[in-house]
């Protein structure tokens, strides 16, 4: 592209030069040339349109060369106007200087072409120096980790600018060491981020399950579920991307504190019987007992103690399946 350049500035000073003699062949010769530099004037001005859209997701690699580039093309833009459509203009100047708006336009593009080169050799040098911490972070993103923790992810993801300062500006050597300190708090970030969303959740209804003094009521139910939810944090630790097993502990927990939410309930049912209706409590129980064993072997257990009846049931049960089964 650059030689066109060259050869299309030689074309306009040649032109230039045959404007001295007005002939109908040098006109014909003339309107071609205007032809030819304002098509490729048009190429050029409707690749760079095309092609600067994706600036944005460049500038981060080399923010200094973004900044050249816009103003580039601020005015690239500026000179194509002043001839687009007007190929009696190709050859004008500004009042104030000797330089045509078309050398103008050439010689910023090809400005433009040089700086958006750069630009795309610092993307590449950080995707080979910075793959891990550019797919940390992204992943980070993917997480909405500024969500749950937003100075803690502002405070990395200007780190990964600097590591691409330090890349652009420094090299390799001085952005691995930043990478591998970046590495460190991604990680950490990461973990935490994992624990909010799966765990958080879970302690808060713990926690709620201790307001209602299940630490007194249910102590059993309570350290257990408080041993899974510990469990859990230490597995994120390990293996926070370990999904599987980390989904696996989460629904171990919610049944843990369903179950002791249902334990509290029927303590306090009992802490708030009367003497006088602690039989009745019991008659019911057994009732529904009766039922199951009356269903599976047409027997009555109550005149054993509850926990013989319960055996009894369950014996009842295991038969009837093992009958089933056969």
């Amino acid at each position: 592209m650059k030689n066109f350049i060259q050869r299309t500035v030689l074309v306009v000073c040649l032109g230039g030069l045959m404007a001295c003699q007005s002939t109908p062949e040098v006109d014909s010769e003339l309107q071609q040339q205007q032809s030819e530099m304002m098509a490729n004037a048009a190429t050029l001005y409707q690749h760079w349109h095309g092609t600067l859209k994706s600036l944005d997701l460049l500038q981060e690699y080399s923010p200094e060369n973004a900044v050249v580039v816009r103003q580039l093309w601020q005015s690239a833009q500026s000179n194509y106007e002043e001839f687009d459509n007007a190929p009696a203009r190709l050859v004008a100047s500004p009042l104030f200087g000797s330089t045509s708006y078309y050398d103008r336009f050439l010689s910023d593009i090809e400005q433009i072409e040089h700086h958006y080169e750069e630009m795309e050799e610092a993307r590449d040098r950080a995707m080979d120096v910075l793959a891990e911490p550019m797919d940390h972070l992204a992943y980070l993103r993917d997480l909405n980790a500024r969500h749950y923790f937003r100075s803690e992810f502002d405070r990395l993801e200007r780190r990964y600018f600097e590591l691409l300062a330090a890349l652009d500006e420094q090299g390799r050597n001085e952005a691995s060491e930043l990478a591998d300190e970046f590495l460190l708090r991604a990680q950490s970030l990461e973990v935490k981020t994992i624990k909010r969303i799966y765990v958080t959740p879970l302690e808060n209804r713990s926690r709620e399950l201790l307001n209602l003094h299940s630490r007194s009521l249910i102590p059993v139910s309570q350290a257990r579920v408080e041993a899974e939810i510990k469990a859990a944090k230490d597995l994120i630790t390990a293996t926070p991307r370990d999904f599987t097993a980390i989904d696996r502990m989460v629904s171990r927990i919610t049944f843990e504190l369903n179950h002791a939410r249902q334990l509290l309930a029927e303590v306090n049912v009992l802490r708030e019987l009367e003497k006088a209706n602690y039989e009745s409590y019991l008659l019911d129980r057994e009732a529904r007992l009766l039922r199951i064993s009356e269903a599976l072997s047409d027997k009555d257990y109550r005149d054993l103690p509850l926990d013989a009846q319960l055996d009894a049931v369950l014996a009842d049960v295991e038969a009837h399946i093992a009958t089933h089964t056969e």
